[in-house]
């Protein structure tokens, strides 16, 4: 395939896995090699968790009001299992739904589920990472929010 051929000129696309082994992360969409490492399209819909003042990721301080892990919170059978366990098994985490990029809320201001961080913060190795990192930023989701929408105000005045 010729750079010109590419659906993300300058990307080269990884060989898919077989089907039957394929992971959750895998399956969420095409992963690219780029000069920096690899990439998912995923990059572009879950924003970016990293506090910019620290370099470290945000954690929700408390769990949303609609957290996946309140009680009450119905998703499709399995669906919960299936999110937290390709995040665990990818070695990574659950981006707070309430966070996500949209609706006035930019990317860079995500932040790394609460639910999932009191569950799985020993399980899986991305959120190892970070507490031997230093840990995670804790950040207030209304002000997290507040920020956020304040910047793009600002930023849309002429």
């Amino acid at each position: 395939m010729t750079e010109a051929e590419q659906p993300h000129p300058g990307r080269v696309p990884l060989a898919p896995a077989e089907p039957e082994r394929m992971t959750a992360a895998e399956a969420h969409g095409p992963r690219w090699v780029v000069p920096g490492g690899v990439e998912t399209e995923a990059e572009e819909r879950l924003g970016d968790v990293v506090d910019p003042g620290t370099g470290r990721p945000r954690v929700l301080s408390s769990k949303c009001p609609t957290c996946i892990r309140r009680p009450g919170i119905r998703l499709a059978p399995g669906r919960l299992a299936e999110l937290e366990g390709g995040a665990v098994e990818t070695g990574s985490w659950i981006t707070c739904h309430e966070t996500l990029p949209g609706d006035g809320i930019p990317v860079g201001v995500q932040a790394i589920c609460r639910g999932f961080w009191d569950l799985y913060r020993e399980a899986s190795v991305g959120c190892r990472l970070v507490q031997l990192c230093g840990g995670p930023v804790f950040a207030d989701l209304d002000e997290l929010l507040g920020a956020a929408r304040r910047e793009e105000q600002d930023a849309q005045r002429p």
